[in-house]
């Protein structure tokens, strides 16, 4: 189904009219309201996803040099700088 701009100006006209301030179906009953009811599950997913969105950007250039130098056998680790940093990252100094 093609929709055009006529189609949505039908669409509004007639929800406008529905909805107008002070109109009622019937004098017991309120207007009806619209309203949006978010699960956890989106606002979870939303709070993910900015958290991915403010991450810093990857330097590709440097991860290539990184790869080409473990591929090479040049990449060289100090088991030293190695332990310092799991042991701040798991035992953090109070």
């Amino acid at each position: 189904m093609r929709i055009s701009s006529q189609h949505i100006l039908g669409i509004q006209k007639a929800y406008n009219q529905q909805n107008k301030p002070g109109k009622t179906g019937s004098a017991d009953r309120p207007a009806r309201e619209d309203g949006v009811s978010i699960s956890q599950e989106a606002r979870l997913l939303s709070v993910a996803l900015k958290a991915i969105q403010e991450r810093p950007e990857v330097d590709a250039q440097k991860v290539e040099e990184l790869k080409a130098a473990v591929r090479d056998g040049t990449y060289q680790v100090s088991s030293e700088d190695l332990a310092d940093r799991i042991w701040a990252e798991n035992w953090p100094k109070k």
